[in-house]
Parts: C-alpha cells; structure tokens; sequence
C-alpha cells in the first residue's frame, strides 16, 4: 500500500506541476460550491446535516460558512502551497469499501403546523402568456419553469414521438452555439437546466444562484428562440428513442398498459 501511496502522490502531484489551477478555474468551482451550499439550504433535513458535519469534524457548527469564505479567498498560489503540504504519503488513506446493509430512514413529518409557502403573483403579458411569480428571499437562488402547449396528445399518427425528441434536442445546439458551448455556459455558471415532455405539455426548467439569473434568462431565451436541431445529434437521439421503443417492447407493463390504452382510445 505504501508503494500505491506514493505513485499517487507522484502522478497529482506531475499533474499540478505541469497544468497549475487557474484563478478563472477556481471561480467556476467556487460558484458551483456556493450554489450547492444554498440549494441545501432549502431543506432542514440538510441544515441539520451540515451543522452535525461542522460540530463533528470542526467543533463549530457554522464552519460552513467559514469554508465560504475561505473558498471566496483562495488564489491558485494559496492552492499551489496547500496541494504540497496535504498531498503526501502520510496523511493518503486507501479505503476498502464493501456491500452494507443500508438502514432504514424514518421519515418524520413536520408537526409545527406552520406554512411556509408565500403568496404568488399571477399577471398577463402583453402577448397573452400568464406569468406565475412567487418570490423567497430567503436564499440567494432564483427557479424559472416554462410550460408550452404540446405533449404527446398533440401528435399526429405520423409524427409519434416528436415530443420527446424535441426535448432531447433543446440543448444540443442553436445557430449561434453548439452542443459543447451550451454545456459548457451551464457549468461556467452553475446553472440547472431540464426539459421534458408530457401528454400535454413541454416543460422546460433553469435555475442557480441570483447572481447569475440574467446569464440564466438569457440563455433560456436564446435556446426557445435559436433552435436548429443539428443533423448529427439529430440521428443521435433519434436512435437512442428508437433503442428506447424497441426495449419497451419486452417489458410486460408496458406491453399492457399499450394494449390497455389502445383499446380505450
């Protein structure tokens, strides 16, 4: 094992050397650790877990947010120096990780009878889409859904499936951006972005943390307004639906509930 520790040791080590972290690097990171802090923020089975963390290991139970601001303050020399004194030999543990018995989780309900939810704001735009708002300030993360009319009823006998190839599609390219620039504005911004299909409607779904919520609009307008589907990705998705068809076709629920609604239809 000490031999193993070494050569790992070794090859990190080449590889800070030769490809040192850059200020723009550790900045995309930190926004995905903020954004990540703040969306567990949203749960108190989370909070609960993060102070039990910090009381544990730290002996505080707010060391989260001193590790904010620690992160907040970093610059690759501070990495560089820290890389070297924590990465050797003894303090490198090799863990062995075998199958467990999982515990059982008790679900507890929330018995303080006291809502949480606030008001929400419906209005009318000038072309007659209907806007739904609920504001919380509470953390520092904004949640945009787009719901279009559509789905799976509106499809015509020759046009089966289009629905949910359209929403494998939506972030495979525009004609102003590709696949690879796409996912790569969402990671440089530490934004989730989701759609899907249904019977009757298309829904799509972004969000992240305020601070990038005009980068957010910004790329959910330019992906409903600058869809060109490339042929590539196209034929992509386009046999992995059809893979997805043909295996459903050997699950006997499936085969039933399809015979079910055929013959209600």
């Amino acid at each position: 094992l000490d031999d193993l520790k070494n050569e790992i040791i070794s090859e990190t080590l080449k590889i800070t050397d030769s490809e040192p972290v850059t200020k723009d690097e550790i900045n995309r990171s930190a926004m995905h650790i903020f954004t990540d802090y703040f969306r567990n923020m949203r749960s108190n089975e989370m909070k609960a877990r993060l102070i039990g963390f910090s009381l544990v290991n730290h002996g505080i139970p707010d060391y989260s947010a001193v590790y904010l601001k620690h992160i907040a303050e970093l610059t690759p020399e501070m990495l560089y120096e820290r890389a070297k004194k924590y990465l050797s030999p003894d303090k490198c543990s090799i863990v062995s990780v075998v199958p467990s018995t999982p515990s059982i989780a008790k679900k507890q309900a929330n018995k303080n009878g006291k809502s949480t939810e606030t008001e929400a704001e419906l209005c009318a735009l000038e072309q007659g889409q209907r806007l739904l708002m609920i504001q919380d300030k509470t953390l520092p993360l904004f949640d945009i859904s787009v719901f279009m009319q559509g789905g799976n009823i509106s499809e015509s006998p020759d046009s089966i499936g289009i629905s949910s190839l359209v929403s494998a599609l939506f972030d495979s390219g525009t004609t102003e951006m590709t696949e690879e620039e796409i996912n790569l504005f969402f990671d440089d911004n530490a934004l989730d972005f989701h759609v899907s299909s249904n019977n009757d409607f298309l829904s799509l779904s972004i969000g992240g943390n305020i601070m990038n919520l005009e980068n957010g609009l910004q790329i959910l307008f330019h992906l409903i307004g600058n869809q060109s589907f490339p042929e590539e990705q196209f034929q992509r998705e386009k046999m992995n639906l059809i893979n997805i068809v043909m295996s459903k076709k050997f699950q006997p629920m499936t085969v039933a509930d399809n015979l079910f609604r055929k013959t209600l239809y």
